[in-house]
């Protein structure tokens, strides 16, 4: 699947939006996508988070004003590129691909995502034209690479700059080609192209990103990033302007790979999603659509048994309310507290605190009736504990 936005992020005088209207649209899609893709069970739970996620996405679209022309030409543009990839054969395109063979890169990736427990990221040279396998400009490459290590989160993934030999001109072969000799591997590859001189559109393509009998491919387009109108393109910013249009790409995409890496960590191992809240306080749009694809992807965790359902239902309630999802927040909070209230073993520190935490979500979301109830449940918990230490059962 392709995800698009189309709305551009522009550089205005020598200032950059951090991020390109429109990917909060893409963040939410992407989440939805991976739900769709890793969760076996369509219970109520994954309908009602799919609603969730596409409303944010709709939302977001009537804010920045989607234009279905420019993502028509995209499509057409495209076309365009698998043709000429076509046209070329497919032993050329691999063995100039891979700047050592396709055996060794298969075997450096591997080693790497088996002995760390972490998916490969691989960063194409960005290409420029049809044709041309030429680099546009090797500081794409610098800013993307470094802008991946500058984040808190960029421990999620192996950064492996360096394994492809060329720009992806072939796109969609290319593709198929890197995933074919790296299809075992969890992989997140970013590659991007320059249209006319004007804008950049960069994609970014994963799989095998958890477990599945399904090895299906999660493609986002994010939004376009053009040079301002009134220069006459790219090579004619100054080295400030290119620095700030740089480092604004290498942003969008680290944010889109990290959400990557938070659903690997999270559905393998059971690790709390944090991105959400390492994001400026001022990309409001950003964190929520985040946010909400994370406590969807707790579902899935449950599903697999790599987090207690109880605590599960703890964390989405968090990030709901994170996210300014209150009355999301709330009922997850609830069903946490029932949860608990039907094990009738809450005996142990641990289990306390984690009614406590409850207590305190339904408190923050202004929960009045709901967080009574827990600090009744911490009562009985406590009184029930002592007795216990006693010998004294109930």
């Amino acid at each position: 699947m392709v995800t698009h936005a189309t709305p551009e992020g522009r550089v205005n005088g020598t200032n950059v939006d951090i991020v390109p209207d429109g990917i909060a649209r893409v963040l939410s899609d992407l989440g939805a996508r991976l739900l769709e893709i890793y969760k076996v069970q369509r219970d109520n739970s994954f309908y009602d988070q799919q609603k969730l996620l596409a409303d944010l996405k709709e939302e977001d679209a009537r804010h920045v004003g989607v234009q279905a022309s420019t993502e028509q030409y995209r499509q057409e543009e495209i076309g365009v590129l698998i043709k000429s990839a076509l046209a070329t054969p497919e032993k050329i395109l691999e063995k100039s691909l891979f700047l050592p063979s396709a055996d060794k890169v298969r075997s450096i990736a591997g080693q790497a995502a088996i002995q760390r427990g972490k998916p490969i990221l691989l960063i194409a040279p960005f290409s420029e034209g049809l044709t041309e396998f030429k680099d546009v400009d090797a500081s794409f490459r610098i800013s993307l690479r470094r802008n991946w290590l500058n984040q808190p989160w960029q421990s999620d993934m192996i950064p492996m700059d360096g394994l492809l030999g060329r720009p992806l001109s072939g796109t969609d072969l290319d593709v198929s080609l890197i995933r074919q000799t790296l299809s075992n591997i969890p992989i997140v590859l970013v590659y991007g192209e320059m249209q006319r001189n004007r804008r950049i559109w960069a994609s970014v393509v994963a799989w095998n990103i958890a477990e599945s009998t399904e090895q299906s491919l999660v493609h986002v387009t994010l939004p376009p990033f053009s040079i301002p109108s009134a220069s006459a393109g790219f090579d004619s910013l100054s080295p400030t302007q290119r620095l700030e249009f740089e480092d604004a790409l290498g942003r969008a995409i680290a944010i889109t790979v990290g959400v990557f890496g938070e659903w690997h960590h999270l559905l393998r191992y059971g690790r709390t999603p944090r991105l959400h809240r390492l994001l400026p306080v001022e990309m409001k749009n950003e964190r929520r659509s985040i946010a909400a694809g994370f406590a969807a992807a707790y579902d899935l965790a449950v599903e697999r048994g790599v987090v207690h359902l109880g605590d599960a239902r703890i964390e989405q309630a968090e990030i709901y309310l994170e996210a300014n999802l209150v009355d999301r927040s709330i009922k997850a909070a609830r069903e946490a507290l029932e949860k608990f209230k039907a094990e009738n073993i809450l005996i142990s520190e641990e289990q306390r605190v984690r009614v406590r935490k409850v207590a305190s979500i339904l408190r923050e979301a202004q929960d009045i009736e709901g967080h009574v109830e827990a600090l009744e449940l911490l009562e009985i918990s406590a009184k029930r504990a002592v007795l216990e230490a006693f010998g004294w059962g109930e």
